[in-house]
């Protein structure tokens, strides 16, 4: 991969593909609420089938 590829934000190397100015802006940005829930997983553990049931 080369540097043209990457992006840095705040000293940090970060790839391209996944990231934008924008997205990182906003995720340094973004407020929790005491309510929100965090389910965190291992990738292709079952995630999908977790979020598009309706509890």
């Amino acid at each position: 991969m080369s540097i043209s590829e990457n992006i840095q934000y705040h000293g940090i190397l970060l790839p391209a593909v996944a990231h934008t100015k924008e997205s990182l802006e906003y995720a340094e940005n973004f407020s929790v609420k005491d309510s929100d829930v965090f389910v965190v997983t291992y990738p292709k553990s079952g995630e999908f089938v977790l979020k598009n049931n309706e509890v």
